[in-house]
């Protein structure tokens, strides 16, 4: 099993009482630059931190801030919403260097399901399936939608003419 570093528990138990800390203030308790070689043990005890429902916000340049529930929020939905867009897109940019014709039909057919979970990903994280969402939260008084409730819902292609 890993054994903690000291360093890392004795940063960690620090930490957990703060409301705010400076890059400085840290620097000086660890006894080295935490921007540069120190870098990884507040990474850690941030990680530590989270398991325990504590969590900090990076105040850039600055140093670190609790998390309110509103920032909360924001780390649970809006910002992972927008790193699955980012990696969706990029590797739909990806995709179109494949030459499908050169794989194995077992490659092919993992390329496609990856393909089409990705699709998927991105149609579920984009603004018009969250519209339709709030539109749906809406008309059942913010009840928690279901997956089975969330497949039924219309599609988003554009209406043919």
């Amino acid at each position: 099993m890993f054994k903690s570093s000291p360093e890392i528990e004795r940063l960690t138990e620090w930490l957990r009482p703060l409301q705010k800390a400076t890059y400085s203030q840290i620097s000086a308790f660890v006894g080295s630059d935490i921007q540069k070689a120190k870098r990884y043990m507040l990474s850690i005890a941030r990680d530590r931190l989270e398991k325990d429902g504590i969590f900090f916000l990076v105040d850039r340049n600055i140093g670190i801030v609790r998390a309110s529930n509103t920032n909360l929020v924001h780390l649970s939905t809006t910002q992972p919403i927008a790193k699955v867009r980012r990696i969706v897109s990029k590797s739909k940019k990806r995709e179109v260097f494949v030459n499908t014709q050169e794989l194995t039909p077992e490659v092919r057919l993992t390329f496609a399901i990856g393909n089409t979970c990705l699709t998927f990903a991105g149609k579920m994280t984009s603004r018009g399936m969250r519209t339709q969402i709030a539109k749906e939260l809406e008309k059942s008084d913010g009840e928690v939608i279901t997956l089975q409730q969330l497949v039924t819902l219309p599609r988003l292609r554009k209406k043919e003419a």
